[in-house]
């Protein structure tokens, strides 16, 4: 794995793990072991989807672009079905929370996706500057 890519998972996964610990004590103290059910696994299937996308870019990346999109795409549509799937299962539970099973989400969520976004800004930015002093050397 490349040190964009690790630099990457640690952005998201990291802060998204202790997102996901934060909303399980949470969902126990307000709902009890069905808001402690409700919250895992809504932050263990944010984590498993996003977490999908995030490996098929790392398995991807030196790909032509082209093959890359196809990837991308089929991969989405999977996750898609998957979720749907899962969701369907979900929504008759009765042992856990589904008030706190989408807060859940929506917290490791944004959590996920803004550890993303920082995390592809420093990448940019770290390129600027090497293009930056690659040119000063000219």
């Amino acid at each position: 794995m490349r040190d964009e890519h690790a630099a990457l998972v640690r952005g998201c996964a990291l802060p998204a793990a202790v997102t996901a610990v934060a909303c399980c004590l949470v969902g126990a103290l307000a709902a009890g072991t069905r808001g402690l059910a409700g919250a895992a696994f809504g932050a263990l299937t944010v984590v498993a989807f996003l977490g999908l996308s995030l490996v098929a870019m790392v398995l991807t990346d030196r790909l032509d672009p082209a093959v890359t999109t196809v990837i991308a795409l089929a991969s989405y549509a999977a996750k898609v079905v998957l979720l749907v799937v899962v969701l369907a299962g979900v929504v008759d539970a009765q042992g856990m929370s589904r008030p706190v099973l989408v807060l859940s989400v929506v917290a490791v969520s944004t959590v996920w996706l803004g550890g993303a976004m920082r995390g592809h800004a420093a990448q940019v930015r770290r390129s600027a500057l090497e293009r930056g002093e690659a040119a000063g050397r000219m």
